[in-house]
């Protein structure tokens, strides 16, 4: 019984290294986009009123909520390496349709995150 009850426990904790690893960047660190960002102009740019409201949260969990104004929506994030450069992925119903959406990070620390969509580079700014 106790062999048993040990090999369970390890085998959790397998799993649940495993798990955490799939995503490494969400745990809250420098390299991660874990919190609450609110869109920024690009420098030399403007953003509209209804722009300038939108904040994304990234949670832990991998899930993600973006607000603008009165609307709310919500999708899965992750972080993937492909040919040397990290991309933010998006998927659910924050992406409009496009599912999954892959943004190649420029930037991310602290206080900025920049990744790049099809208009241009998005800038976020940690609230």
């Amino acid at each position: 019984m106790f062999k048993i009850t040990y090999y369970t426990l390890i085998l959790s904790i397998l799993i649940s290294l495993n798990i955490a690893c799939d995503n490494p960047s969400n745990d809250g660190g420098d390299d991660s986009p874990v919190g609450v960002w609110k869109l920024e102009a690009p420098a030399g740019h403007s953003v509209s009123e209804r722009e300038a409201s939108t904040t994304v949260e990234f949670k832990t969990d991998g899930t993600l909520i973006r607000k603008r104004n009165d609307s709310e929506h919500k999708g899965q994030w992750k972080i993937k390496e492909k040919d040397g450069k990290k991309f933010l992925v998006i998927t659910g119903d924050n992406t409009g349709g496009r599912d999954p959406q892959e943004h190649e990070i420029k930037q991310l620390d602290g206080s900025t995150f920049i990744f790049l969509d099809k208009p241009g580079p998005v800038t976020l700014k940690k609230m």
